[in-house]
């Protein structure tokens, strides 16, 4: 992540729900600028209920960070967060099992977002970090695991249910964009670009 004296912020996360529905079931890092400094965290959330941030944990840029989703029964979930570097697991921590009463399992994310701030009941979103180009998959790929458990059971990678996949641009309040999603490397992979980043590809690919 690129920072500078401007405080900016970008969400990464994973999660069920929140296309069509108000409830979101997610877990995630948290990356801030602050005065030319970057900060890390990790944390989970069930909205509408505030997020919560995983204590002593130090995320670490450029380790890889493996996140899921679980529903359990009676619409009742967990999430799990494991970060990975070139020795192996470096922490692995769940949320507690939340029951989400208005849960409808209607959708599932793969989620680079500006993240709201809220004082009191006024919360309003945030400046966008310039956070490169993030990757999805790429790190499940090399450890052979899938990507979606559908609820026969059957698991996949997110690849080959494209159809059902929807690609969404990240926007300002003007609808300039602020990041743009790839579409898929392969059948289990894609990435989101800043925009500054995108643009500098694009341009460089006309030359």
């Amino acid at each position: 992540m690129s920072c500078t004296k401007q405080t900016t912020y970008v969400a990464i996360w994973v999660g069920l729900d929140g296309f069509n529905d108000n409830t979101v079931e997610q877990t995630g890092i948290m990356a801030e600028c602050e005065n030319g400094k970057s900060v890390y965290s990790a944390w989970y959330e069930f909205y509408p209920n505030p997020s919560v941030t995983f204590d002593n944990i130090k995320v670490v840029p450029g380790d890889k960070i493996v996140a899921w989703v679980v529903y359990l029964l009676n619409k009742t979930f967990v999430t799990v967060l494991e970060e990975y570097n070139n020795n192996g697991l470096v922490f692995n921590r769940s949320s507690p099992a939340t029951s989400v009463s208005d849960a409808e399992r209607s959708s599932a994310e793969w989620i680079v977002e500006r993240p709201s701030q809220c004082i009191g009941l006024s919360c309003n979103l945030t400046t966008l970090a310039n956070f490169g180009n993030v990757s999805f998959g790429d790190y499940f790929s090399e450890i052979n695991r899938d990507y979606v458990v559908l609820s026969n059971g059957t698991s996949l990678p997110f690849g080959y249910l494209s159809k059902y996949l929807y690609n969404i641009t990240m926007v300002n309040n003007n609808g300039s964009p602020l990041a743009y999603v790839s579409w898929f490397n392969d059948i289990s992979s894609f990435n989101v670009i800043y925009f500054t980043t995108a643009s500098k590809q694009v341009t460089h690919g006309h030359k």
